[in-house]
């Protein structure tokens, strides 16, 4: 039961979280920014909350065979 409630807790906050893209674009848009600088800063704050929780699970193992192509 803990499991569920905790899948659709997380499910919630993510729909939550994706709403506010379209609040954050307009402000950004508002304030000069362009469309390919929103979706810069979006992906880069993406890419490293993406490596903070790899780090903070300790899964961000790569093969030293993978490295290279990493």
């Amino acid at each position: 039961m803990t499991s569920s409630l905790t899948g659709i807790a997380f499910m919630l906050l993510a729909a939550f979280l994706w709403s506010l893209i379209g609040l954050f674009s307009s402000i950004c848009l508002s304030q000069g920014m362009t469309a390919l600088e929103i979706a810069f800063w979006r992906t880069s704050i993406g890419c490293v909350c993406f490596m903070l929780h790899m780090f903070a699970f300790r899964q961000a193992f790569v093969p030293l065979k993978h490295l290279g192509i990493f």
